[in-house]
């Protein structure tokens, strides 16, 4: 009995996870430009967070891009994480799961789309 409850409850769990329609973003490595530190946390989509070296404390916070969601289709489908970081010509470029490019002035805080959504 114990044996066919363990299995039953094996194959429940392993269906649950068959059923998952994506893993977990990726880390992506944070990037140091003078004394902050400019970070694209996964629990915040399309955002970019600047934090001081010298304290620790977030300086702000600027959101890149928004996600349309489809409330008929799921929803970790549909979702678009940031996946790199680096400085140019003194600007953030920013790179998310669909290709799409973005720079930041991090002084201005003025974002310029450099590589739209693919057609």
């Amino acid at each position: 009995m114990k044996r066919l409850l363990f299995v039953a409850l094996s194959v429940v769990c392993l269906a649950g996870i068959a059923l998952a329609k994506r893993l977990a973003p990726k880390e992506v490595p944070p990037v140091v430009q003078g004394d902050i530190v400019y970070s694209a946390p996964s629990r915040r989509m399309g955002v970019v967070v600047a934090t001081s070296t010298k304290t620790g404390k977030e300086l702000w916070s600027k959101q890149i891009y928004t996600i349309q969601i489809n409330s008929h289709r799921e929803r970790d489908v549909q979702d678009c994480h940031i996946t790199s970081l680096c400085f140019k010509n003194e600007k953030l470029m920013i790179t998310n799961e669909y290709g799409q490019q973005f720079e930041l002035d991090p002084n201005t805080q003025e974002v310029v789309i450099r590589k739209p959504t693919p057609k």
